[in-house]
């Protein structure tokens, strides 16, 4: 069984996975590297500051304000600044990119998912074999699965 501080742990199959930790979006977030395990009593925040001056740099596209908010963003990653001279293909991608981890499991990335194949024509979906599986595939699925309660309260779904 895994300890609070660990990264990874051994699964049922022998492979080594890793432990997520609490994103900023999520009440038990606490700013540290190895990060804070969730609770029965997390709470998720709705709508932030930060998903606002995405909204807006990714409506406004390409300039030094934007540029420069995309690059605060690349810089808590460790990640190197994009150039003055980036295209607008460019800062889209990595617009993308900045968001996908500022919002990480936080229920984004599906709507963000939608959104990029029917207004950018991105199709970004996961595709071929699930992590970890021979057998499994992500299939053609673009919403959220039935759960099995559903299922068996409505057999017509």
């Amino acid at each position: 069984m895994p300890t609070p501080n660990d990264s990874t742990f051994s699964a049922a199959d022998g492979t080594r996975q890793y432990i997520v930790r609490s994103p900023q979006s999520f009440s038990t977030y606490n700013g540290t590297v190895n990060g804070a395990n969730f609770a029965y009593s997390t709470w998720m925040r709705v709508a932030s500051a930060l998903e606002a001056r995405y909204i807006i740099a990714e409506a406004e596209g390409l300039n030094a304000a934007n540029l420069d908010f995309i690059n605060q963003r690349r810089a808590l990653g460790n990640e190197t600044a994009l150039p003055a001279a980036t295209t607008a293909t460019e800062y889209a991608a990595a617009l993308r990119n900045e968001r996908s981890r500022d919002f990480f499991i936080d229920g984004h990335r599906l709507g963000d998912l939608r959104r990029y194949k029917a207004q950018q024509q991105l199709d970004l979906y996961p595709k071929g074999s699930y992590f970890g599986s021979a057998t499994v595939t992500y299939g053609d699925q673009e919403c959220l699965p039935i759960t099995s309660a559903e299922k068996l309260a409505n057999p017509n779904l």
